[in-house]
């Protein structure tokens, strides 16, 4: 008993009505999916920016600056210079 096996014209359309439904299918598949970009859901992690709002802005105070001494060398246990590093 051979197996049955599609011939001519109709092997032909069969690859393409099997074409045509996985181009009609993959789109609808593929939306549901998030889409990354280097790792990052397209517009970031962040969320859409809030409006804008100048007075809130203007009453807004910024923090002072803060220094932080940091060792120059930190392989040379003999070398004790220090340097300050601001931070905010």
């Amino acid at each position: 008993m051979m197996p049955f096996r599609f011939e001519g014209e109709f092997r032909i359309l069969l690859y393409l009505v099997l074409f045509l439904g996985i181009v009609w299918l993959l789109p609808s598949c593929c939306n549901a999916l998030p889409v990354f970009i280097r790792g990052r859901p397209r517009g970031g992690m962040l969320g859409s920016p809030l409006p804008r709002n100048d007075d809130l802005l203007s009453a807004m105070t910024l923090p002072p600056n803060m220094w932080l001494t940091q060792r120059l060398d930190h392989f040379h246990s003999t070398d004790s210079r220090t340097w300050k590093q601001v931070f905010m």
